[in-house]
């Protein structure tokens, strides 16, 4: 499978299944495999039901059920199907992350925060729980929140990178405790190294600092990480570089990210007619 040899792959994983009493990973691939090759749901949900419901991979099995069902657009079927599945399997915190996510998806932005903070209170220590929470009130524009739950996060798990850059990110935008931004937006980089959007936010912290040299550095390499690079990146890239007395390149990419129509993109022309 990780050569892309799926015929193959799926000849061997049925003899495998022939000779009886398979592996119930077996089962997974096989599922995988029927809709990533036909998109055939049917095929792929006829063999996560040969996982027995008190199995171990019982819960592997409904969370791939639930993501072919997504991919597959029918995300009120995703979303009644995990809900089943959390009813089997209450203690699952990756069901329930998955409900939040489907509920968001739908634009059932309360009821997803709802069911987010009901889920960091049970599992007040998972990680990504915690984050799921604290971008979702980001989301519904509860900063004030959302930094909190963050910060909490960081002190749980001081080596959660995703929860680094949003706090080294805010305090970057809010323009204070810039060198609290600085260390954590570094340690983030070690952590998660050439990831586009940690290093962005590492330049625009520089940026913030005045240590505009490092800006560049930094924003020059986060375009080169990504093959599609984000709209907020380029205008950072735009900001930066003007800032720097370098027009040509600010001038370019202020262009890239209108390119991709943003929705500030009057701002972005208005800041290129200045240049």
């Amino acid at each position: 499978m990780d050569s892309r040899h799926f015929l193959q792959a799926e000849s061997l994983l049925k003899q495998i299944v022939a000779q009886g009493d398979a592996p119930l990973d077996v089962y997974l691939l096989l599922a995988e495999l029927a809709y990533d090759q036909r998109r055939d749901l049917d095929l792929a949900f006829s063999w996560l039901d040969k996982i027995p419901p008190s199995s171990k991979a019982a819960v592997r099995g409904e969370l791939l059920r639930t993501q072919l069902l997504a991919e597959a657009g029918r995300d009120a079927e995703a979303l009644a199907a995990v809900r089943k599945a959390i009813s089997a399997s209450p203690d699952s915190s990756e069901l329930v992350e998955v409900e939040v996510r489907l509920l968001a998806r739908q634009k059932q932005i309360t009821q997803a925060l709802q069911v987010a903070l009901d889920a960091a209170k049970r599992w007040p220590d998972d990680a990504d729980v915690s984050f799921l929470l604290g971008s979702l009130q980001d989301e519904t524009g509860d900063k004030k929140a959302a930094l909190k739950t963050m910060e909490q996060l960081i002190t749980k798990h001081p080596d959660n990178y995703q929860a680094l850059n949003y706090v080294g990110y805010t305090l970057a935008e809010e323009n204070r405790d810039l060198d609290r931004a600085l260390t954590l937006l570094v340690r983030a980089d070690e952590i998660a190294p050439n990831q586009s959007y940690i290093v962005d936010s590492l330049a625009w912290a520089y940026f913030k600092a005045g240590k505009i040299d490092d800006a560049l550095k930094e924003i020059r390499r986060a375009v080169t990480l990504d093959e599609h690079t984000d709209a907020s990146i380029w205008e950072h890239y735009g900001d930066i570089a003007a800032r720097a007395g370098l027009k040509d390149e600010a001038r370019a990419a202020y262009q890239k990210a209108m390119e991709l129509k943003p929705d500030n993109a009057e701002a972005l022309r208005q800041r290129l007619s200045h240049l």
